[in-house]
């Protein structure tokens, strides 16, 4: 997911939240409602592909 992510310009960072394994989202500046927007609609494509993928 990190790739296909960061491929369209975004980047996730690994974390840890006690026993579950997740990511986590910053930035360095300015981010704006369209940022958002667009890398949701980037993880929910991984998500779309990646469960297709399984099936």
């Amino acid at each position: 997911m990190y790739e296909y992510i960061k491929d369209r310009g975004y980047a996730i960072y690994p974390g840890k939240v006690t026993e579950a394994e997740t990511f986590r989202i910053g930035n360095i500046g300015e981010i704006y409602k369209e940022d958002i927007e667009k890398v949701c609609a980037i993880m929910k494509e991984f998500l779309e592909e990646y469960n297709h993928e399984e099936n």
